[in-house]
C-alpha cells in the first residue's frame, strides 16, 4: 500500500488543500504498513515528515503554500497545507515505491475553485511513468480543465472515473487502487464505474530521463524555442535549424504521448536560436528573436494555444538569439537577459509585461554572455542563471535575479558549460 501521495508539480497545480487526517485514521492508515505516509502538520519549515514505519521518504514543501489551515475532520486537531494554485506543491525527487501492482494511493482534498485542471497525487513522473489522480477533464492524453475525478497512468492513458466534484470548498477523499490487472478510483468511499486495465510503466526517481519513442516527430533540428504551455497543459516547439542549415517555421505541440504539427493561420517566420516561455499573467507563450541564419530578429510573437499574433511595443530590445527567458511569477513580467547578435554577446536585462519592454538598469549585472541557462526558482522565489560563453570564454558563474538587482553566488556546482 501507498498510504500517501506526491503532490507533482509537472502539470501546473490547480488550487486546493491536502490533508491526513487524525483521529482514528493514522492508525488506520499505519496498520497497512504503508511505505509512506505524509500528515502534512508540519508547524512550520519546508519539510513534510514521512510517519511510516521504517521508511524515510520526507517530502519538501515548494513555492506557495500555508501550514496550519483547517483540516478535513470537524473537532480534530490535525491541520493541513492550503497550495496556492500557481507554484505551491508538495513532492519529492524520487518515486515512494516502483511496484506496479497491489498497490493504493491515497489523499484528501478541499479543492476552492472549481472547474479546475490539477493533479492532487502521484508516484512517478506525469508523462513517462507511474500512477496518480488529478481534478479536471480528459479525452485519454491530456489534463484539460474540468471538475472530475481523472486516473493518470504516465504515459499510457488518462481516464476520467465518471465522479463529479460537485462543490468547491469541500473536502473529499479519494482512493486510488491497482490490484494485478485493474485500476479503480474511489471518491468519498464509493468505487466508480469507469476503470482501467491498462499496465502502467513502474515509477521511477524523478531527475531520471526516459526515453520514449513517438510515431511521426518533428524533423532533426538544432536551437528550436520550447516552453511548457501551462493554459493548454501541452509542450510547444516552434522553429530550429535543419541539419542542412536552414531555418524552420514549423509548430509543435507535445501532450506527453504524442507529437502533433500544427496549421496556424498565422506564424513567426523561420529562425533558430529564439526563445519560448508561458507568461501566466498574460495567458500566452511568448516569443522574442531568434534568426534567420543570415539576419538575426528582435520581433515580439505571443502563442495563445490556437495562434500566433505579432506583438508591436513601444520598446524593442535589439536583435538576438541565444539569450535568457524565463517567467518571473513573482513579478509577473518575462525577465530576459544577454544573447548574442550573431557576432556580439550582450548583458542587457528586459522585462515583458504583456504589452510592453523594459530596459532595466541593475546595479550589477552578469557579464556579457550567450548560451545561458536560465529558470525561475519558485522554491526562492527568484530567477537563477548559470553559465554562458562569451567569443571563448565559459564560464560557471550563478547569478539570481530579484526583480530589481542581479546578485552573483558562490555555490560549489557544475564546471563550466554552455546551454544552447
Amino acid at each position: 500500500m501507498v498510504g500517501a501521495a506526491l503532490v507533482a508539480a509537472v502539470l501546473p497545480p490547480a488550487k486546493f488543500t491536502v490533508v491526513w487526517a487524525a483521529g482514528n485514521y493514522p492508525a488506520v492508515a499505519t496498520s497497512d504498513a504503508p511505505v509512506g505516509y505524509w500528515r502534512l502538520d508540519e508547524a512550520s519549515g519546508t519539510a513534510a515528515a514521512d510517519s511510516s514505519s521504517g521508511h524515510a521518504n520526507p517530502l519538501s514543501y515548494l513555492g506557495g503554500f500555508t501550514l496550519l489551515t483547517a483540516g478535513a475532520i470537524n473537532g480534530d486537531q490535525d491541520p493541513a497545507v492550503a497550495l496556492n494554485g500557481t507554484s505551491g506543491t508538495v513532492t519529492a525527487t524520487k518515486a515512494t515505491t516502483t511496484g506496479t501492482t497491489n498497490w493504493s494511493l491515497e489523499a484528501w482534498l478541499n479543492p476552492s475553485t472549481l472547474p479546475q485542471a490539477g493533479v492532487i497525487a502521484y508516484d512517478g513522473q506525469i508523462g513517462s511513468n507511474g500512477y496518480g489522480f488529478a481534478v479536471g477533464a480528459t479525452t485519454g492524453s491530456s489534463l484539460t480543465s474540468g471538475s472530475h475525478l481523472i486516473g493518470i497512468l504516465g504515459s499510457v492513458t488518462m481516464f476520467d472515473s465518471g465522479f463529479n466534484f460537485s462543490a468547491p470548498n469541500t473536502w473529499y477523499h479519494i482512493v486510488m487502487t491497482r490490484d494485478t490487472s485493474k485500476v479503480t478510483l474511489y471518491a468519498n468511499a464509493v468505487a466508480q464505474a469507469t476503470t482501467s486495465t491498462q499496465t502502467p510503466v513502474a515509477p521511477s526517481a524523478f531527475g531520471n530521463w526516459v526515453s520514449v519513442s513517438p510515431s511521426s516527430p518533428p524533423s532533426t533540428r538544432f536551437e528550436p524555442a520550447m516552453g511548457w504551455d501551462a493554459g493548454h497543459n501541452k509542450v510547444v516547439l516552434f522553429g530550429g535549424k535543419s541539419s542542412s542549415g536552414t531555418a524552420i517555421q514549423e509548430t509543435w505541440t507535445w501532450d506527453g504521448t504524442s507529437w502533433v504539427k500544427l496549421t496556424p493561420a498565422t506564424q513567426p517566420s523561420a529562425r533558430w536560436g529564439a526563445k519560448l516561455v508561458y507568461d501566466t499573467a498574460l495567458g500566452k507563450m511568448v516569443l522574442f528573436g531568434g534568426t534567420t541564419g543570415s539576419k538575426s530578429q528582435q520581433d515580439t510573437w505571443t502563442w495563445d494555444g490556437t495562434n500566433w499574433a505579432s506583438v508591436t511595443t513601444t520598446t524593442t530590445p535589439s536583435k538576438r538569439l541565444e539569450y535568457g527567458l524565463v517567467y518571473d511569477a513573482t513579478n509577473s513580467v518575462v525577465v530576459m537577459f544577454g544573447g548574442t547578435t550573431g557576432s556580439a554577446a550582450l548583458q542587457d536585462t528586459y522585462t515583458f509585461n504583456g504589452t510592453n519592454w523594459t530596459a532595466k538598469s541593475p546595479a550589477a549585472k552578469p557579464p556579457i554572455r550567450s548560451g545561458v541557462a536560465m529558470t525561475y526558482s519558485s522554491a526562492s522565489n527568484n530567477t537563477v542563471l548559470f553559465g554562458g560563453v562569451s567569443g571563448t570564454t565559459y564560464n560557471a558563474e550563478t547569478w539570481v535575479w530579484d526583480g530589481t538587482n542581479w546578485t552573483l553566488k558562490s555555490p560549489v556546482g557544475p564546471t563550466l558549460s554552455l546551454a544552447a
